[in-house]
């Protein structure tokens, strides 16, 4: 039984909800937060091929740290306290060495964090 405002719901299943509500309302802007915070690995893929048709033709904003959804957009600005450092597509910041590396020292040649991240 669903209590209300979602009461007994899990994080994730008010998580597929709103994604749900998202694809059904088929508005010409859509604002994702943190889309697959709450997911499990497998509801996770499912919910990345969905959104491919869910924004395509429509102005998304999407707030996330994952780089697997960050990889298919068309312009990506990431913030770092509260200011745009860099602009561009994912090929460019890759490229570029910035803070789209935090967290993922792997992806720079020298294995370190980025001078702007928090280190681990």
């Amino acid at each position: 039984m669903v209590g209300e405002g979602g009461l007994n719901l899990s994080g994730g299943q008010r998580q597929r909800i709103a994604i749900a509500r998202a694809i059904l309302k088929d508005a010409p802007i859509v604002l994702l937060d943190e889309v697959t915070a709450s997911l499990d690995v497998q509801t996770e893929s499912r919910i990345y091929a969905s959104l491919k048709s869910l924004i395509a033709d429509k102005t998304a904003l999407i707030i996330t740290h994952q780089l697997n959804l960050l990889k298919e957009m068309d312009r990506i600005l990431v913030f770092n306290r509260g200011k745009i450092v860099e602009d561009g597509m994912h090929k460019q910041l890759i490229a570029n060495g910035g803070l789209v590396h935090c967290g993922r020292p792997h992806f720079l040649p020298t294995g370190a964090f980025h001078p702007l991240c928090r280190g681990p």
